[in-house]
């Protein structure tokens, strides 16, 4: 890493402030909302505008605005105690109409987002499989509807939630791995039209 990579203390403290903003926004909108994906999504779409701004004045990159709010975010329903399928769906959503404020490409943010999802739900003991599989959803949907092959996007949910599980704990990986397994077993059912 160069001199010119290195945080600043701005910047590190603009880091904690969009995480603590997405924890705290998000915590709340899951408390007034049936939708959990929905609300996580709006909540993740208007703090990475927020923090669009903080990187432009401080000098901050777009991995650490994009890491930022998909830790807080994930951090806010895990500390409300939601299903964290629909929250990781939820942020994926987010992620996907959001990157271009901080001026990210589509597949590096979505990596970056399952990295700091899955490396936060495993570092407070969160529901690791439940996040993946959200996250796995969230770019199947997302995908669908954008100019992405789901494959790829896909691909790089799990690459990023790999490496943040790898990042804590083996048991955190084997908790994605399965989450995969699931995924794929349960879109190859789809794909053969037996749901049964």
């Amino acid at each position: 890493m160069s001199a010119h990579d290195t945080p600043t203390s701005e910047s590190l403290q603009m880091g904690r402030e969009v995480v603590g903003m997405a924890r705290d926004h998000v915590f709340y909108a899951i408390k007034r909302h049936d939708n959990v994906a929905e609300a996580v999504g709006e909540i993740v779409q208007n703090v990475l505008s927020h923090a669009a701004a903080y990187q432009k004045a401080l000098g901050a990159t777009p991995a650490s605005s994009i890491e930022s709010v998909a830790a807080g975010a994930i951090h806010g329903a895990i500390d409300v105690g939601a299903d964290l399928v629909p929250a990781g769906h939820g942020i994926m959503l987010g992620i996907f109409c959001g990157p271009q404020a901080v001026k990210m490409e589509i597949l590096p943010a979505i990596q970056l987002t399952a990295q700091a999802v899955i490396r936060t739900t495993a570092s407070v003991g969160g529901n690791v499989e439940a996040a993946t599989r959200g996250l796995v959803a969230g770019v199947i949907v997302s995908g669908m509807t954008m100019d992405i092959a789901v494959p790829t996007a896909v691909a790089a949910v799990v690459e990023g939630a790999l490496a943040g599980a790898g990042q804590v704990a083996p048991h955190a990986v084997e908790s994605v791995q399965q989450a995969i397994s699931v995924s794929d077993a349960k879109d190859s059912l789809r794909r053969t039209g037996n749901t049964s």
